[in-house]
């Protein structure tokens, strides 16, 4: 068990965390496993294109973000645990989905369950944390339950590039859907977070009322959906363009996925006590910064170096992003029976306005790749400047 000790919290939420870290362990070595090769294997075994890779993210987020809200919704009705439990059945079941249809289909219906799985994760997990630490501590426990996603992403791609070379994609596919089950195990022995007993029936009032964002959280929501725009101009499609494009095989692939893990697990410790230190605005501003540095090695980098160190500065954008948003968004209510929806709701304006750009993104690809990297650019150095605008006291 981890020992939380520089976090507050009671021995109960202290044991519940410990397994929630196990779960994050295991759910970020699913994920790197699949999410990592999910778009190279279309290119390579399904011959799809980066183009048509990014059409496919487009269409997954579309039809999983309407199911956001109402994730959000149930995490503060039925429990937090129990929506946990969901999100990892979906994380099992989309790799098996691709090994049992091996088409497009597949490949799409992949990317929509990952998806869900994610969105039903995200306010869950979010909403448990911030109603079992205390205020001071929130950033340190939102950093230290993303360190094994870091982790993972520090070790796991490069090693499955290995495995799919010599032995092909089944076997790790297979291992990312059963780790999931071991996650599940983890989750029967996490302590069940806030239910509000209001929601025993469900309510279309209160389910809508929780859509709707407040006036307080405006320039926050508007910096979210920048961010979550000009990512997705190129994220998607980034694996798929080493290989289509520059030639890259699949253990350089993961050699530079790993840099980005191995960048992040040293960072996000020190990012989580800066934002408990002076606030999630310079944390934000950081990772904004350094996801633009990392957009502008794209569009002049060619070999296998360059992509490197543009992986080495997403690492820094991803782990100043996680604590910086979890505690901003932490801090829009009081009521912590309400902090599933409030979660769910930071996600999905920013999701839907996203929804487009991987195909956007696509079409750019198609007239010049660097392109969707210098549309991403330009939204994340106009989000420096909106940060820095937001008053963090006003939450």
């Amino acid at each position: 068990m981890i020992h939380w000790r520089y976090i507050n919290m009671s021995r109960a939420s202290s044991r519940s965390l410990s397994l929630l870290f196990a779960v994050s362990a295991v759910r970020g070595i699913g994920a790197q496993i699949f999410m990592t090769f999910l778009p190279v294997y279309a290119v390579s075994v399904v011959s799809m294109t980066t183009s048509q890779i990014g059409i496919v993210s487009t269409i997954a987020t579309g039809v999983s973000v309407i199911f956001l809200p109402l994730f959000g919704y149930l995490s503060d009705a039925i429990g937090r645990r129990s929506v946990m439990m969901l999100s990892t059945v979906l994380r099992a079941l989309a790799p098996l989905v691709v090994l049992l249809m091996r088409n497009y289909y597949g490949i799409l219906l992949a990317y929509i369950l990952s998806q869900l799985s994610m969105y039903s994760w995200t306010p869950a997990r979010g909403a448990f944390v911030a109603e079992n630490v205390s205020e001071r501590s929130i950033g340190k426990a939102f950093a230290a339950l993303s360190l094994p996603m870091q982790l993972s992403r520090a070790v796991v791609p490069y090693i499955s590039g290995l495995i799919i070379v010599y032995l092909g994609y089944d076997i790790i596919f297979t291992a990312a859907s059963f780790l999931m089950i071991l996650g599940m195990i983890f989750i029967l022995g996490i302590e069940e977070g806030s239910k509000n007993k209001t929601y025993e029936k469900f309510s279309i009032r209160e389910f809508i009322r929780g859509m709707i964002p407040k006036r307080k959280e405006l320039g926050l929501q508007t910096f979210f959906i920048i961010d979550r725009v000009s990512w997705r101009f190129w994220m998607p499609m980034m694996n798929s363009y080493f290989k289509e494009y520059l030639g890259f095989t699949e253990d350089i692939i993961g050699l530079i996925s790993t840099t980005r893990g191995i960048v992040s697990s040293i960072a996000v410790i020190p990012s989580g006590h800066l934002v408990d230190k002076i606030g999630y605005r310079l944390s934000l501003l950081f990772s904004e910064i350094t996801g633009a540095l990392a957009a502008l090695i794209l569009i002049i980098g060619k070999t296998p170096l360059e992509m490197i160190l543009a992986s080495a500065f997403i690492g820094l954008s991803v782990a100043f992003w996680g604590p910086g948003f979890n505690v901003s968004v932490s801090r829009i209510t009081d009521n912590k029976t309400e902090l599933g929806r409030v979660y769910s709701r930071a996600n999905f304006y920013r999701i839907v306005a996203s929804v487009p750009s991987p195909w956007i993104g696509g079409i750019l690809y198609n007239i010049a790749p660097a392109l969707m990297f210098f549309s991403g650019l330009l939204g994340l150095l106009g989000n420096c400047f909106l940060i820095l605008r937001i008053k963090e006291s006003c939450l």
